[in-house]
């Protein structure tokens, strides 16, 4: 599966759509093929767990449940990086 990854944005081709996290200044969102479908600006401390709905790609499919979790390591750098869909695992990294 094509993979994209750049600084705290992590990606992955799932459920034919793209699934893009970015926690950026504090900003934490994640986009389904470009639209936002979780964000929360996170001050006091971040979500290393979220769970999100994923929108229907074709006319007719049932929207698909995703889930992201993430350890940090110090620095706020993603440790490690998991994209569930629907319950099952889709992408796993380490670092």
């Amino acid at each position: 599966l094509p993979i994209h990854a750049v600084n705290h944005v992590a990606g992955n081709h799932a459920a034919g759509c793209l699934i893009i996290y970015s926690g950026w200044w504090f900003w934490q969102r994640v986009k389904v093929d470009s639209r936002i479908v979780w964000s929360q600006v996170s001050w006091i401390s971040l979500s290393r767990t979220i769970q999100f709905t994923i929108p229907p790609t074709r006319e007719g499919d049932s929207p698909r449940q995703g889930g992201i979790e993430i350890d940090f390591a110090p620095g706020l750098r993603i440790k490690r990086f998991r994209l569930s869909v629907d319950g099952q695992v889709v992408f796993d990294e380490i670092r």
